[in-house]
């Protein structure tokens, strides 16, 4: 089953005419077509896991005045950008970031839009799995299922039991965490009225995490310091599992695998 999904990706997506791959366009042909900087910000933003409003000026050439702000709020309107705050800190906060909230068009600039000249050509026509670059189409699964588990964040609480207690939830990250390399970052952090502060860390993972990485982890959340009278529980969210060294050394309280609440 798992192969006939692949295999009916690759040939909608890498064919002449396959419908991913013509799709883009169609999207476009709209309003939106009238302004090249609607499909400069998405191509920007499409490689990257996020980025803040000042980084897409910079990169872009855009003043980061009324232009940008009615470009990103177009963007928003149709569905393909999201911003998104520190769930801690109001909307209106300056620590904004925006991401492409359409898996569609991260989809397309990553995996098709480099091969097109050849997928125009028909050189994947008939086999279109080649197309296929593995080590993207990872990372473009990561991202999906990032954004997944923090805009389903009442699954994740159920699966923790505890879906009854309060909360507030959202991503956590402070001032100097710009990029992926700055600061530190956690993917999806809850503020329990309990006051128990639940860490989660979300990976898409096709081999066991080591205990190398799990440690690594770990680090990263010990950089979070938790409210006064307030307990902290580490939650590891995986779809390839642990090494078994990683589980005898109780480094997570919890790891659940995304198929225990996606279905």
């Amino acid at each position: 089953e798992a192969s006939s999904v692949f295999l009916s990706m690759a040939q909608h997506s890498f064919t002449q005419a396959g419908f991913f791959s013509g799709e883009y366009e169609r999207i476009f042909v709209s309003s939106l077509e009238s302004n090249p900087h609607y499909k400069r910000v998405i191509a920007f933003l499409a490689g990257k896991r996020h980025a803040a409003r000042s980084e897409i000026a910079e990169r872009l050439g855009i003043a980061s005045g009324s232009n940008l702000t009615n470009v990103l709020r177009d963007l928003e309107l149709c569905g393909f950008v999201r911003r998104y705050t520190p769930f801690d800190k109001k909307t209106t906060s300056l620590l904004a970031r925006y991401e492409i909230s359409d898996p569609y068009l991260q989809f397309y600039h990553r995996l098709i839009e480099p091969k097109l000249s050849d997928i125009q050509q028909g050189r994947y026509q008939s086999t279109p799995a080649k197309a296929f670059r593995v080590q993207q189409l990872e990372q473009w699964l990561g991202y999906g299922l990032e954004r997944y588990c923090r805009n389903h964040a009442h699954l994740i609480a159920e699966t923790l039991g505890f879906a009854d207690v309060d909360y507030e939830s959202g991503a956590f990250f402070s001032r100097d965490t710009t990029t992926t390399d700055r600061g530190f970052q956690i993917d999806l952090m809850y503020k329990r009225a309990d006051r128990v502060i639940t860490l989660c860390e979300v990976r898409h993972n096709t081999t066991p995490i080591s205990i190398t990485d799990a440690r690594k982890i770990r680090v990263s959340f010990s950089h979070y310091s938790p409210p006064a009278r307030h307990s902290v529980q580490n939650v590891l969210i995986c779809t390839g599992g642990v090494a078994t060294r990683v589980s005898e050394d109780a480094l997570f309280d919890r790891v659940i695998n995304p198929l225990s609440f996606l279905f």
